[in-house]
């Protein structure tokens, strides 16, 4: 987990950007969208 101190002023749109490729990704890839994005990250 992130510091809450973290996501103010500029990395606050760190969130809203993941959100909105995250919601890119779902709609390309439902089935498989978390699974790859969990398993890119390890």
């Amino acid at each position: 987990f992130h510091v809450l101190s973290e996501f103010d002023e500029v990395k606050r749109s760190c969130r809203k950007r993941l959100d909105g490729h995250n919601k890119r990704r779902r709609k390309s890839q439902p089935d498989t969208a978390l699974g790859n994005s969990v398993s890119s990250i390890k």
